[in-house]
């Protein structure tokens, strides 16, 4: 008999929650929200449609003189060109006439008559007219959030001790997520390497992926109890199964409590190697975490998690503002900050850098700081600015070819002499893509350190977008051809001090792997450092 309260997954980050079920889904998906209107009350839905339509026009007036004025003129005009498509009289001719024709609310008339005009766009061979489908796409997104009154995420302002279910999660959504009102996270798609599982892990909120049709499942009033590292949750259990939950939750948060009192001493292998553990932070609260759990630096500072909480492009005084809060428990670690790391899936609604068939091997990274040097000026320069108060370096992400390494050091230079820096930073390379492992020896000797990403080194190598749920058997982030790689770089670095800071790195049955291989740093998710210490202190590389 089919237990139809019981929900199968994939475990994305350990642990064990219950809660009550926040469904979070996308405006645009959200079906119910439909209702008849009477012929009267056309004139007071379109006065709503206009009202939300100058909103979103004063914020893209914002975005277009930040971008314009920060990163790039002619990148800045595309808020402008937006802001004319909605002024477009055609616009508003049809949207009156769907009104008066159909009769129902605003927000069903504006979804309607945007997808309508993107469908044309799409159809269109000029690629020119493609990228003014997804310009489309946006404005419709803008204009029904504010229809609805959302000036902000959702999930900002979610209730305390919920279990957010929902098809998938953005990097852009889980960047709100916190430990203090999320209790658990439960998913239709997701892999293990997806940015929701990285971001759940750093926040130590346990969560599942893959639950199929997870979302007809489970609804608004429902109860959840998530086991991930079982792999399940259960719909409205039964109080012998909370019983025997809160029996295994307790033996649990035992050991956890265990491994936290040695999370401040060192991690030595039984043979006697020191390992190094230090964390992954991208906000106050990770950082507070790192420190409490004994991070001994951290690793990866990941400085886009700033950019995309934000709904119009940030100040230089605010950036450098909300980086020294917080980093400010970690005063006295060495912090490896990664410049701006956008592009693929994590884009900002801000920065419109075109239509990309296939992103993941498109402009992100340095790739897209490099094609706009005024944002990778502004990054470097907060960092430099940075260095009075903490030990900080800089790490460039997505290198492929040394031209990457060379023209950031040149900016780094331009940006020492004009602003009169002399406390130069060390610079970094990420090594996650396969042409760096290859090319390990010359990126090395251009470079001050070394860092493996091993979640998109996988992606690349193996062929298998991270993100994906249809190809997750392939992403192997332990496979010979992933391991041969990261070997590779160890043995080409040069002496270079060399970190892992992909998720592997917190595997604990992978870790044992990456010593053999001669890994001898760690950068891990802030809620596992003592977990990890306790692993490799079970270690030994002799046996």
């Amino acid at each position: 008999m089919v237990d139809e309260n019981m929900l199968s997954g994939i475990c994305l980050s350990e642990g064990m929650a219950m809660g009550k079920v926040y469904i979070y889904q996308d405006m645009l998906q959200i079906s119910d929200d439909f209702y008849n209107i009477e012929e009267f009350q056309v004139k007071s839905e379109m006065n709503r449609i206009k009202i939300a339509i100058d909103d979103v026009i004063k914020d893209l007036r914002i975005s277009y003189h930040r971008i314009s004025t920060d990163v790039d003129s002619e990148l800045g005009e595309i808020f402008k060109a937006q802001e004319l498509m909605l002024r477009d009289m055609s616009l508003e001719k049809e949207l009156l006439a769907e009104l008066e024709k159909e009769l129902t609310n605003a927000e069903q008339i504006v979804i309607r008559i945007f997808n309508r005009w993107q469908k044309i766009f799409i159809d269109l061979p000029d690629p020119t007219f493609q990228q003014k489908s997804e310009d489309m796409i946006d404005l419709c997104r803008r204009v029904v959030n504010s229809l609805k009154g959302i000036h902000a995420n959702p999930l900002e302002n979610v209730p305390s001790g919920s279990i957010i279910v929902a098809k998938r999660l953005l990097p852009s959504d889980t960047v709100f997520l916190s430990r203090k009102s999320v209790n658990g996270v439960v998913l239709e798609e997701g892999g293990p390497a997806s940015h929701a599982a990285i971001l759940t892990r750093e926040f130590g909120i346990p969560a599942i992926g893959q639950v199929s049709d997870l979302l007809k499942k489970v609804h608004i009033d429902d109860i959840i109890m998530i086991d991930a590292e079982a792999e399940i949750a259960r719909i409205n259990p039964k109080e012998i199964e909370i019983d025997n939950f809160q029996i295994k939750k307790y033996k649990v948060d035992n050991t956890i409590l265990m491994f936290k009192k040695r999370c401040k001493k060192q991690a030595i292998t039984r043979c006697g190697r020191r390992i190094t553990v230090m964390a992954n932070i991208g906000c106050r609260e990770d950082a507070q975490t790192a420190v409490e759990n004994g991070a001994e630096g951290i690793g990866l500072f990941r400085t886009e998690t700033l950019y995309m909480s934000k709904k119009h492009f940030p100040e230089e005084d605010e950036i450098y503002s909300e980086m020294k809060n917080i980093l400010q428990p970690c005063e006295g670690l060495n912090i490896v900050a990664r410049l701006l790391d956008i592009g693929a899936d994590k884009s900002l609604p801000y920065l419109k850098t075109g239509l990309e068939s296939n992103p993941v091997l498109g402009l992100r990274g340095i790739r897209l700081l490099l094609a706009y040097p005024e944002l990778l000026r502004t990054q470097i320069k907060t960092i430099l600015k940075l260095r009075s108060i903490f030990d900080i370096d800089i790490l460039i992400p997505m290198v492929t070819v040394i031209g990457d390494i060379q023209a950031t050091i040149t900016e780094m230079e331009i940006c020492m002499a004009a602003y009169g820096f002399r406390n130069k930073p060390r610079m970094g390379s990420m090594i996650e893509t396969p042409a760096a492992a290859l090319d390990c020896k010359r990126i090395a000797s251009h470079v001050d350190f070394l860092s493996i990403g091993t979640n998109d080194l996988t992606q690349y190598t193996m062929a298998a977008c991270r993100e994906s749920t249809l190809v997750s058997n392939y992403f192997i982030e332990d496979h010979p051809a992933v391991l041969k790689l990261v070997s590779m770089t160890v043995e080409q670095s040069l002496g270079r001090p060399l970190a892992v800071c992909g998720e592997i790195a917190s595997n604990c049955k992978a870790i044992k792997k990456l010593l053999s291989l001669g890994i001898r740093t760690l950068s891990v998710s802030p809620s596992l450092i003592p977990a990890v210490k306790q692993k490799i202190r079970e270690i030994s590389l002799k046996d």
